[in-house]
């Protein structure tokens, strides 16, 4: 079986500055992914696997080349460093050539001007067409309770999932002839994606979500929330907004987390947030 691993792309300014949280994610991570997979899976960390003396500049290019996931640590000082942009270009281009797009997953560390908006530089926007996972709050607050490791451990559970994936994907050399009747199954994407639908009502909020060829229509009106007309969770606001978790039956029972927003004056509904398994959609 090939080796795993995965990189880390983010700049010591981070770290430093919330008493080594990064450092701490990182090891946590790679300890529960390790556990999902039930085998060593190692996640490069610049301050653990570059040694004394060692060249830095091929080791780093290296590991970035031989990871199967990476994982930058998004922040202001992120794309003010010149060695996270090339860990991200080098890994972008590999990422084409793989024809995957799920192999980027970006974590969202702190706050960026233009990031969730999309206003912000090419870098910004490659890495906002990814699935990317809020911790800004998780970073203020600390990792010792139960609410971050469990995203955390949400997080280990998606990585064993590409990675048994691309393992599984490996080419395997055919012993007999094709079949020219058989046609193979396009292998399911990753990526998920939300779309606002139809005319908003005045409490009522329509969008399409889907998973590969997989599509849901979720509905939310002022006291439910539907999908495909079946409802699934019931809403109590509290002070117009309302932070509703349920598991849903999309793809296999996945835990979706919908941050609600109803207007005062108008009674207009609005989804601000929806995330499913601790991945933050952008509503599109």
């Amino acid at each position: 079986m090939p080796d795993v691993a995965g990189f880390f792309s983010y700049t010591h300014v981070d770290d430093e500055a919330d008493d080594g949280a990064v450092t701490q994610l990182c090891e946590k991570l790679a300890q529960l992914t390790s556990a999902h997979l039930g085998r060593p899976f190692d996640l490069f960390l610049d301050r653990n696997d570059v040694r004394w003396g060692e060249q830095w500049e091929p080791r780093l290019t290296g590991a970035v080349d031989a990871a199967t996931v990476l994982i930058p640590i998004v922040s202001p000082s992120y794309f003010t460093s010149e060695w996270c942009g090339i860990e991200l270009d080098r890994f972008v281009a590999r990422e084409k050539e793989l024809g995957r797009n799920d192999l980027i997953l970006p974590i969202y560390w702190r706050h960026v001007p233009g990031f969730k908006s999309g206003d912000i530089d090419a870098r910004g926007k490659v890495l906002r067409a990814h699935q990317w996972v809020d911790f800004r709050d998780i970073v203020r607050d600390g990792m010792a309770t139960t609410g971050p490791r469990r995203q955390v451990d949400l997080m280990a559970q998606r990585i064993t999932a590409i990675v048994t994936r691309e393992v599984r994907s490996a080419p395997v050399p055919r012993t007999y002839p094709p079949n020219p009747r058989r046609t193979s199954p396009q292998p399911p994407t990753e990526s998920w994606s939300a779309f606002r639908i139809g005319t908003k009502l005045l409490t009522t909020e329509k969008l399409l979500v889907r998973c590969g060829e997989r599509e849901y229509k979720l509905v939310v009106d002022s006291s439910t929330v539907r999908i495909n007309s079946t409802i699934v969770a019931r809403i109590r606001f509290k002070r117009r907004q309302a932070n509703c978790q349920f598991n849903a039956d999309l793809d296999s029972q996945r835990c979706v987390t919908l941050a609600i927003q109803e207007q005062p004056i108008t009674g207009y509904i609005r989804i601000s947030t929806l995330d499913i398994d601790g991945i933050v959609l952008p509503i599109k």
